[in-house]
């Protein structure tokens, strides 16, 4: 069994995030990227993976200072969080 699924999330799916004002345009400076085909997970310096749903859920970066309170508290990151494992 493969441990990573492939991501289905398109530049529609983003633009649709835009729309509804939960996510910025994309700038000259590339600030999200829309997963390829790689075969191996590999992201470039300085880049982060996060969930579309955080983003449907408006679960913003940074998060409030509770929510980092709470997620120290419990010794845990925001990707730990992902839909599946909650």
């Amino acid at each position: 069994m493969d441990l990573w699924y492939r991501s289905d999330v398109t530049h529609a799916h983003m633009e649709g995030l835009i729309k509804h004002g939960l996510l910025h345009e994309r700038t000259d400076a590339v600030e999200w990227l829309v997963p390829g085909h790689e075969e191996a997970l590999a992201l470039p310096d300085g880049y982060i993976i996060f969930f579309m749903l955080f983003h449907e859920r408006r679960l913003a970066v940074p998060p409030h200072p509770f929510f980092q309170g709470l997620l120290h508290h419990y010794q845990i990151e925001l990707q730990h969080l992902n839909p599946n494992e909650i």
